[in-house]
């Protein structure tokens, strides 16, 4: 019967990292059933489905690998072995509406559901009660402000474009975008800390064109932050 596991790698965005995890893997006898990866804002995240034949797994040896290629690649990997006889745990996500998530709560109380309801997590408390009728954890997150976390996101998207693009071609859309509002001739492109001030201005993350001070909203602070991260990248 094959072994299966499930690995998560997470981390900042950098090249090589799909490579080394699957060499790896290939190296310790795995097969990849199932890979899906994504990059949002400069976060890396991967999960991979990994199987093994009869007798190939050593699971002291991968794991001790993964240990070491996380500390290396400055990432957290996690690895999970499949326990097929074990009763699984499960989150719920959920909104306002009863009928699915009472269903699924009758289906585990009366075994057919080979699963244990672990946590709620809901954007709104209209489902606490039934949480707390069955006993099961419930978390909010609040949902009133997505659509200013959104807007922000792709403010910050548009501006910067996506990681791969050159630090020279974000500069250029600066310099583009100063055209229109200005009506000024184009400058020389800047450097990356001078374009910074430039940038977050536009971006609305500081107040006066110039100003230093860092934004007193966290959530502008970590949008800064990234800028900067990006723009110092750019320019290696």
């Amino acid at each position: 019967m094959k072994q299966f596991a499930t690995i998560t790698v997470i981390g900042r965005d950098k090249t090589g990292v799909v490579a080394r995890v699957t060499s790896y893997l290939f190296e310790q006898k795995a097969n990849i059933e199932a890979l899906e990866e994504q990059v949002t804002r400069g976060q890396f995240s991967m999960a991979i489905q990994a199987s093994w034949k009869p007798r190939q797994l050593n699971a002291g040896t991968v794991r001790a690998g993964f240990d070491r290629l996380a500390k290396s690649l400055g990432m957290e990997i996690k690895l999970r072995f499949t326990e097929p006889h074990r009763r699984q745990r499960m989150a719920i996500l959920v909104t306002r509406e009863s009928h699915c998530l009472e269903g699924l709560l009758a289906s585990a109380r009366a075994g057919r559901l080979n699963a244990e309801p672990a946590l709620l997590l809901s954007n709104r408390r209209d489902l606490e009660p039934v949480a707390q009728s069955d006993g099961v954890p419930f978390l909010v997150i609040p949902w009133e402000n997505r659509a200013d976390a959104e807007d922000r996101a792709r403010v910050l998207e548009e501006s910067l474009g996506r990681r791969e693009r050159s630090l020279g071609a974000l500069l250029t859309k600066l310099e583009r975008a100063e055209r229109k509002t200005d009506a000024t001739p184009p400058r020389p492109a800047a450097a990356a800390t001078g374009a910074l001030p430039e940038l977050a201005r536009r971006l609305g993350l500081r107040g006066k064109r110039g100003s230093e001070a860092p934004p007193e909203d966290p959530a502008e602070a970590r949008l800064l932050r990234d800028l900067e991260i990006g723009l110092a990248r750019g320019t290696r």
